[in-house]
């Protein structure tokens, strides 16, 4: 019986196979995002959330050639790494999955979109929504008191365009955010875990979204967590067309 691998040993073996397809990377890779910034970025996920290190090596070189692909960061800033397990297979596989700034940013590239804000709203502070011939939220916000996660009250995110519509907007309570939070696979990982601000923020960006036009991407990486929450790997046209060129048996060989 082979002897099992440490994670130190596995962190090796995904830097080499990440160094192997990093040319593929490259290709794809927007020019603010270096292509060994994006292996890094895979390593540092590996290391701070070790079930990674249970999933498929493959699974996460392609979920980083998703990430490059989608022009994403890896971190907070852009999208995480969550292992999900395949109902097919039974294994530990790597998606991606975005916080409210990806969200944003793949959002942005439809060209009708000017602007869009995500705010959480914290005890003590008053949001209300207006209705009428024209429909508008206000928040007063404060600055005098403790704005922790734990304080938030609600979340509302507010889409501008380049034309002369009018801005669209929802408003979400901590109950309603925590109920979408519950339904998700992804309801302990990290980003809810340590940032719950953060995902509420999303949670309102994606509700937000339905009612928007989309671009290509935002599409793309809306059905691959779509996807995800079903157990289901790479199926996205467009997205998951790529395979490694150097896949992790190969590696292992070398």
């Amino acid at each position: 019986m082979a002897k099992a691998k440490t994670n130190t040993e596995k962190l090796a073996l995904l830097r080499r196979g990440l160094d192997n397809n990093v040319t593929d990377y490259a290709a794809v890779l927007p020019p603010d995002i270096p292509p060994d910034k994006l292996v890094r970025s895979v390593v540092l996920a590996a290391k701070a959330n070790p079930l990674l290190l249970s999933c498929t090596r493959d699974s996460l070189f392609e979920a980083a050639m998703r990430a490059a692909m989608l022009g994403l960061e890896i971190g907070a800033g852009g999208c995480w790494f969550v292992p999900y397990k395949n109902s097919d297979t039974g294994q530990y596989v790597a998606q991606i999955q975005t916080d409210y700034r990806g969200e944003i940013k793949l959002a942005l590239q439809h060209p009708d979109l000017a602007s869009i804000q995500a705010t959480n709203v914290y005890e003590g502070e008053d949001c209300r929504i207006k209705s009428g011939t024209v429909n508008s939220i206000e928040h007063e916000q404060r600055i005098d008191i403790e704005r922790t996660d734990e304080k938030i009250t609600a979340t509302y995110a507010v889409a501008y365009f380049n034309n002369a519509a009018p801005p669209q907007f929802v408003l979400l309570s901590r109950e309603q955010v925590e109920k979408t939070r519950q339904s998700s696979r992804g309801k302990d990982a990290m980003m809810w875990a340590k940032w719950w601000g953060e995902g509420a923020r999303k949670t309102a960006i994606r509700r937000l979204c339905k009612t928007l036009p989309k671009s290509t991407k935002l599409q793309w990486a809306h059905l691959a967590e779509s996807l995800a929450e079903q157990g289901v790997q790479g199926n996205v046209p467009g997205l998951d067309d790529w395979k490694p060129t150097v896949t992790a048996e190969e590696c292992d060989d070398a």
